[in-house]
């Protein structure tokens, strides 16, 4: 996403954001997601953070839907006072009816069932909320939205989880010795040496996006082999997690 505003924007390097998430299943159009989505399954994310929302919704039934609204439950470790919208695919009033819910009204949407207008069928709209400050560790954020096509019951959507790592518990691993790659640069084919980790890691391999493009759990091996010949050209960040700590290098690709 690349906001371009006109005039008046003294900060260009905050313009753009990058998302990627995981596909676990078939695709639900009335869903919810989160940035940052986190690591791991209870998605675990730094302290002191804007969290970034959006909810997508479609109109599956057999005929046009002349209202829709959103009523969405923010977790009680989110600051309302920062709450702010970003962007929604229709005109849409925001009502808050308590503190911790906020309703989006989408007004005479007129939404077109997808089968008429694939394309016409879907709606979104985004915003962000910053957390309370100085989270406790395992501390977690839930959301859930409930969203209504005219005078239908709620469509229920997936519950996004985001938990407060500790910033104490991990331990970065500089010894090259511990996690080196070789060869560097490669034409795609590398090896990850493990040294004397434990022997349960968890590897990812990001581009230069931020974007995962590889991961993969490794268990009592010494060693792993990667192939990365099929992905573009250039750097790669290799992660690996184990109990030892994270340890974080480089590769080229060429």
């Amino acid at each position: 996403m690349i906001e371009t505003p006109l005039v008046g924007d003294i900060n260009t390097n905050n313009n753009t954001q990058n998302a990627c998430y995981t596909i676990l299943n078939s695709w639900d159009p009335n869903d919810k997601q989160v940035t940052p989505q986190g690591e791991g399954a209870n998605g675990y994310i730094d302290n002191n953070q804007n969290m970034f929302y959006t909810v997508h919704f479609q109109n599956t039934g057999n005929a046009a839907a002349g209202n829709v609204y959103i009523i969405d439950t923010l977790d009680s470790n989110l600051d309302m006072g920062t709450f702010g919208k970003i962007k929604s695919s229709h005109y849409c009033k925001i009502k808050f009816l308590r503190n911790d819910i906020v309703e989006f009204d989408f007004p005479n949407i007129n939404l077109p069932d997808s089968g008429t207008n694939q394309d016409a069928s879907n709606g979104y709209v985004t915003y962000s909320v910053r957390q309370k400050p100085n989270l406790i560790p395992e501390t977690k954020i839930k959301n859930t939205a409930y969203i209504y096509f005219d005078y239908n019951p709620a469509v229920v959507t997936n519950t996004t989880l985001n938990t407060i790592k500790s910033t104490t518990s991990i331990k970065e691993i500089k010894n090259e010795n511990e996690v080196s790659i070789y060869p560097n640069p490669s034409s795609g084919i590398f090896t990850v040496a493990l040294g004397n980790l434990d022997r349960n890691q968890k590897l990812e391999i990001l581009n230069a996006f931020g974007q995962i493009v590889y991961e993969s759990a490794i268990e009592n091996q010494t060693a792993a082999t990667i192939d990365l010949s099929r992905q573009a050209k250039g750097m790669y960040f290799i992660k690996v997690r184990s109990k030892n700590g994270v340890g974080i290098r480089k590769v080229v690709v060429e």
